[in-house]
Parts: structure tokens; C-alpha cells; sequence
């Protein structure tokens, strides 16, 4: 077997992991652009973040202090997450509108159940 193949299972995981981000991205984009379009007042999203706040979050806080959430029309609550902390679980029960994860399980299961 060649090794180009051994690697196709891996580099589909990766895919559809950087796709499932990007949609987040390209949602958080949506819902500023339709706030702008409407003229409409500020859009409350909650973000859960995967573990305890520190360097991986870095730009999501510093974008919340530098009111570039507030500038495309976010009210971002950034959530602190933890050991037990399922990003994945709470948007699709709902409660978020956006997660981070902390491991790579849980993202692997969801792209899984599509």
C-alpha cells in the first residue's frame, strides 16, 4: 500500500475540520452583513469557548476589547470553557451560537453523524 494512501482518512478529517471553522467564520460573516443591511441593532451571539481563556482565544478577546465585534454590528459573550466542556454538544443543543473545541474527538464525531 502506498503511503499517499495511508494518509487520505487523515487528510479528510483535516478538511472537514477546516470547512466546519470556515462555516463558522462565513456564519459569524452572514449574520454581521445582514445586521449592517438592516440597519438593525446589534446581533447577541454566545461563544463557548473549549478550555480556559489563554493564548489560543487571543484574538477572539482582543477583538471584543478592540470593539471590532461592535463594529460589524456583534455582541459577542465570550463563555470560559473547561475540562468538561463540549463546544460541539452546546451549539448543537442550541445554547451557543459558536464553540471552539478543546480536542479533536468531539469534532471528528460530529463531521461523522453528517
Amino acid at each position: 500500500m502506498k503511503s499517499t494512501q495511508l494518509r487520505n482518512p487523515r487528510r479528510r478529517i483535516l478538511l472537514k475540520a477546516a470547512a466546519g471553522l470556515g462555516g463558522i467564520g462565513l456564519g459569524a460573516c452572514g449574520l454581521s452583513l445582514d445586521a449592517l443591511a438592516q440597519g438593525a441593532q446589534q446581533t447577541s451571539i454566545n461563544l463557548q469557548l473549549g478550555w480556559l481563556p489563554g493564548n489560543n482565544q487571543i484574538g477572539e478577546v482582543v477583538a471584543k476589547q478592540l470593539g471590532y465585534y461592535a463594529q460589524e454590528g456583534l455582541d459577542v459573550q465570550i463563555q470560559p470553557g473547561g475540562p468538561n466542556i463540549d463546544g460541539v454538544a452546546i451549539v448543537a443543543s442550541g445554547r451557543f451560537e459558536v464553540g471552539q473545541l478543546a480536542s479533536s474527538p468531539s469534532l471528528m464525531l460530529a463531521v461523522s453523524q453528517d
